[in-house]
């Protein structure tokens, strides 16, 4: 279990790398129907010092993560698929470290890669005045003096290829899980009287998160970034403000979503957050209400003790 833990661990480390970039340094706000954000978090003091140009770099962050943490949830499915396979020798080859040090070597290169053509997308700030000519001037009311913003050119010749295999990678990524999912739920019915009534639990509720969690990309991130590519580089049909905010608070939500579905659905998580929950709101009510004291009570005829919140 120790390897598991490490993929967790790591898939906790590009979730809060995602969560900080688009909730923290990007806090973008959609300029719809162009294809453009003001940055409202702390890229704007980033900006002050390295320049217009570390919108790049942001962008690619949050493609990168995102990537990442869709194929780590891969590789959390295949870990599984590995550790109930009857083969031994599978198991030791994949759970040995070399090989997965190789995994993650080879998945981060491929989503590092997918992340830089969308840099390349970029409006450069010196054309600015032309791209955002191509819309009406009301676009743009929302920028203000000091404002830090951006744009992709939805016209880019980059978006051609990059959609495409893009979808094409997340589709081979999602039969592939899905398929390792059934494998995984049919291996644990098949073997069910070897685990203990607990055990065989935890096992399910931890494979059945995993099965919602690769559907949740689709809701969240893939639906959402169809809808506009589709739209806005094939079509040539502009979104309004409306369908750019839902798509931006789901892009923000789904992060969050795949914490809270572990901690929800799983018994073991659920229990140590109710549990630290209860302490942490012990700790604010004491000094709100008192100290507890013992006092006596009566108590069907006798004489017990009973803790009563005297105020200070």
């Amino acid at each position: 279990m120790s390897e598991y833990r490490y993929f967790v661990c790591t898939f906790i480390f590009w979730d809060t790398i995602y969560n900080i970039s688009v909730g923290f340094f990007a806090l973008p706000v959609p300029l719809f129907p162009a294809f453009g954000f003001i940055t409202t978090g702390f890229n704007e003091d980033f900006v002050n010092f390295f320049g217009l140009r570390v919108g790049k770099v942001l962008w690619a962050v949050i493609f990168w993560c995102g990537a990442d943490l869709l194929q780590l949830q891969f590789f959390c499915l295949l870990y599984r698929f590995c550790a109930l396979h009857p083969n031994e020798d599978l198991r030791k080859k994949f759970m040995s470290w070399p090989s997965m040090i190789a995994f993650h070597i080879l998945g981060y290169g491929l989503c590092f890669s997918v992340s830089i053509p969308v840099t390349y997308t970029v409006v450069e700030v010196a054309d600015y005045p032309a791209y955002m000519a191509r819309y009406n001037a009301s676009t743009f009311d929302l920028i203000k003096p000091g404002d830090v913003y951006g744009f992709l050119d939805e016209e880019s010749s980059v978006w051609s290829y990059f959609c495409p295999v893009v979808l094409a990678l997340f589709v081979m990524n999602t039969v592939l899980s899905l398929l390792l999912s059934a494998y995984i739920i049919r291996m644990l019915s098949q073997n069910s009287k070897n685990f203990s009534k607990k055990t065989y639990r935890l096992q399910l509720q931890l494979s059945f998160v995993l099965v919602i969690q690769i559907i949740l990309p689709l809701i969240f991130v893939v639906g959402p970034l169809s809808v506009l590519f589709i739209y806005m580089v094939y079509l040539k049909i502009p979104l309004t403000r409306t369908a750019a905010y839902i798509g931006v608070s789901l892009l923000t939500v789904y992060p969050s979503l795949n914490t809270l579905i572990t901690i929800v659905c799983v018994t073991p998580y659920r229990n140590f957050t109710v549990k630290w929950m209860m302490v942490i709101v012990n700790l604010i009510k004491r000094p709100c209400f008192g100290k507890p004291r013992t006092a006596p009570s009566l108590r069907s005829g006798s004489l017990v003790q009973s803790t009563i919140i005297f105020p200070d």
